[in-house]
Order: C-alpha cells, then sequence, then structure tokens
C-alpha cells in the first residue's frame, strides 16, 4: 500500500497562534514527513480573519494550504487581496459572488489532491447549502482519490452529519470552529476519517483563544466588549491522516503530535556533566523542544544535576518568545559508566 499522509493543523488564533506554528510546525513535518500540510488560518490576524500578509507567514513556516471559516473577511483588506491569493480558502458555501474559491487542486507526493472548505448553517450566517457545495466540488472532480474537507460549524450535528454525508466519498472531513479538540478522531466504515473539531493553536489560558476576563465581564455583565487575543502558553492541536493513495481511503486518524504509524517516537538524551556550560545545554534543550516537544537531560553527581537544571531554567526564557511553557519530571536511573552503575538523575523536560 502506496501511504500518503495530510497533517492538519487546527485554527491558528492571533500572533500567539502564529508564534507557535512558526515554532512547532518545521520541526513537527521533519517528524511526521507528511506530503500535504493545511492551516486553518481564519482567526490568525488578531483573533478574527486573516490578511495576505499573515497567509504568507504561515505558508513560510509550512503550510501548503490555508482554510478559513466565518471570520475570513474580518479584516476589510482581505476582500480585496484574497482573489489573488493562491491556496487560500474561503467556504465554498458563500454566494458564487464573493471574492476567492472554496476549493483547489494540490500536486503533493505524486498525486493530485482535492481541498475544500465548508461552513455550517446552524447558529451561523445562513449562507448556501453545504451539503449540495459538497456534492458539486465532487461531481466536478470524479477522478480524483484523494479529497480532504475541512467542514467549519459550530453544531457538532452538523458536522458529524457532513462525515456521514461524504463518507467513502472523501479521504478526511475535519470540523473547526469551537476551538476545543474533540475525543472522537477515527475512520468511519467507509473509509473516511472524521473528527469534530481539531481544535486551535492558541492561547490555552483564555477562553477559546480569548481573554478569559474579558469574557467572563460579558457574561456576568451582558454588555458587549471587545475580545481581544489571550496571552501565555500555547496549545497546539493537529491531526495526521494516513491514507491509502491508491483508494483515496483513509487507513488512520491520529490526534495531538503522533508518532507515525507501528513507530515510537525517541527521546533525544543530554548528557550533561559538571563542566557543561548552561547557557551552551539550554540552547540545545530548546531546540529539540522546538523541534519534538520533550528532551530527556541526564545527569550524574551535585555539580552536573546543577549545570543542568540551571540550563532547564535558562531554556525557559528561549522557548518563552514561540509561547512555550517547559516542565520537568525528575526520576532517578541507573547508567553504566565504563562497566560500572552509576545512579544518576534523569530530567524528562516536556513543553506545555
Amino acid at each position: 500500500m502506496a501511504e500518503f499522509r495530510i497533517l492538519f493543523v487546527a485554527d491558528v488564533v492571533g500572533h500567539p497562534g502564529r508564534e507557535g506554528v512558526k515554532a512547532i510546525l518545521p520541526g513537527l513535518k521533519k517528524e511526521l514527513r507528511p506530503h500535504l500540510t493545511i492551516v486553518n488560518g481564519e482567526n490568525a490576524a488578531g483573533g478574527f480573519g486573516l490578511t495576505a500578509k499573515i497567509a504568507a507567514e504561515l505558508k513560510s513556516a509550512g503550510a501548503d494550504v490555508i482554510t478559513s471559516g466565518n471570520h475570513v473577511f474580518a479584516q476589510k483588506e482581505f476582500v480585496g487581496e484574497l482573489p489573488n491569493l493562491d491556496r487560500v480558502l474561503r467556504p465554498a458555501n458563500y454566494p458564487p459572488a464573493a471574492p476567492g474559491q472554496g476549493w483547489c487542486v494540490v500536486e503533493a507526493g505524486g498525486n493530485q489532491v482535492l481541498v475544500f472548505n465548508l461552513i455550517g448553517r446552524i447558529f451561523l450566517d445562513s449562507l448556501d447549502d453545504p451539503f449540495r457545495a459538497a456534492d458539486s466540488i465532487l461531481a466536478a472532480h470524479p477522478d480524483l482519490r484523494l479529497a480532504f474537507c475541512d467542514m467549519h460549524a459550530e453544531a457538532t450535528s452538523e458536522k458529524t452529519a457532513m462525515g456521514w454525508y461524504l463518507d467513502g466519498r472523501v479521504s478526511a472531513v475535519v470540523g473547526t470552529h469551537t476551538h476545543i479538540p474533540t475525543a472522537d478522531a477515527r475512520v468511519l466504515p467507509q473509509g473516511t476519517a472524521y473528527v469534530t473539531d481539531v481544535g486551535m493553536v492558541g492561547p490555552r489560558d483564555g477562553c477559546i483563544g480569548m481573554d478569559k476576563e474579558v469574557v467572563l465581564q460579558r457574561f456576568l455583565t451582558g454588555v458587549p466588549n471587545r475580545f481581544v487575543v489571550a496571552s501565555g502558553p500555547v496549545t497546539f492541536n493537529s491531526v495526521l491522516v494516513t491514507i491509502d493513495s491508491s483508494s483515496g481511503r483513509a487507513t488512520s486518524m491520529f490526534e495531538g503530535v503522533p508518532a507515525m504509524p507501528g513507530e515510537r517516537v525517541p527521546v533525544e538524551v543530554l548528557k550533561v556533566s559538571a563542566t557543561s556550560k548552561p547557557v551552551a545545554v539550554a540552547g540545545a534543550i530548546a531546540g529539540v523542544i522546538r523541534s519534538k516537544g520533550r528532551v530527556e537531560v541526564q545527569a550524574i553527581g551535585a555539580g552536573a544535576i546543577n549545570q543542568a537544571v540551571k540550563a532547564i531554567a535558562i531554556s525557559r526564557g528561549y522557548v518563552a518568545p514561540g509561547g512555550l511553557d517547559l516542565v520537568c519530571i525528575p526520576a532517578f536511573i541507573d547508567i553504566s559508566i565504563d562497566g560500572e552503575e552509576r545512579t544518576g538523575i534523569r530530567l524528562l523536560v516536556e513543553s506545555r
């Protein structure tokens, strides 16, 4: 079976989300080796909408196709910019006169892939029927086996219905919009990978990416106020879909930052001595964290442990601009040195 892998990155929220994409996506692509990477960018400009400049920024970080949703035209300049942008989509069921396009065909990994974007109508603006729009797009591309749908919708029922409607007709249907990842990623009976919502790349400690104090005031007082993007650690949600390229049917869907099927992601080990320079070790820690999300630091003896702890503390400052924070999990470890067993400290450092 010839495998084709699509990495989909959830709604990017504001500047923190963009920094998270730049910090994590390049390393994630090296690790997972997707043939095609799709990013939902509809909240990338200050939490609402997209601009040509930001679309270019996301592409530079590794996005091959950018999808969107109900905020696609929130930035006024984007109305004029979108028609000139390649592989940047607005929902296909906007009225035909709307700027831009709702689908594209991408050459990737020796295959042609149809990517299309839809938007739901429940609790959102009532646009054209997304189910008929899907029918029309698929009817226009009968010879393409690989097809991917970003279904941007508020109601889980509407997204689930689209998954069932397109089961066996497309390779994957991923839900976006709510910014909260759902725990239902699976392959449907006829071979379509499906998840109700992938989540977001945005500030973890807010209300779906927005400043929690502002949102709370709106709920408590009922007074409309301007939402602003939250700050703090960034969560990075994504899914990896593996597809049989000969049939177009999905074989697996993994949420989060998965290992390749059948593989275990190895943890890179950094060994620290009493003479190690904390700044140099901190740089190495930050580099591995950005590319792989975690690293193991090993040290034997009080001097080495002291240098390791200093290095971890310094590395927090190195990764913070990318919206990352670190957690450290200590444990004892037995290490063989010249045939002699020594007890050391293992410090597992992970991003959060």
